[in-house]
């Protein structure tokens, strides 16, 4: 029985050693602030932070034409929608939306295989933009 106390004991001893020093090591390990002249300590005020996480798209949706068509025509007029009043290029075509977003464009094309890039960007400077590819088979 007295082995058993003597057992409990050192156990007791052990963990409440480990528990201490886990308890102060942190405070331990901590640096030293910095003082002025006069021996104060300086402080420490945190500003609040708000961050504001603004998309960068929009809608954009080409109506005409679907892409990989074929036409048999040098020019394909590209139809589609956004937002209201954006700013639309198709490649080199620069148009507007209407009020209702939707815009319209004739494109010149080479014969073969077109490229073409379709941005729309609005007046809080959102963008939005798809390709499509078009051939052209005038032959």
């Amino acid at each position: 029985m007295n082995k058993m106390y003597l057992i409990l004991a050192v156990v007791a001893i052990i963990v409440g050693g480990v528990w201490f020093t886990m308890k102060k090591t942190p405070s331990s390990i901590a640096p030293p602030l910095n003082t002025d002249s006069s021996g104060a300590q300086p402080t420490v005020s945190a500003e609040p932070s708000i961050t504001i996480t603004k998309s960068n798209e929009i809608t954009l949706t080409i109506v005409s034409p679907l892409t990989n068509t074929s036409v048999t025509t040098s020019t394909v007029t590209v139809a589609g929608k956004t937002v209201a009043n954006a700013d639309v290029f198709v490649n080199d075509t620069e148009t507007k939306a209407d009020s209702n977003g939707f815009f319209s464009a004739a494109v010149p094309l080479d014969e073969g295989e077109n490229s073409i890039i379709i941005v729309a960007n609005d007046a809080n400077g959102n963008t939005a933009e798809q390709e499509i590819m078009v051939t052209s088979e005038t032959y």
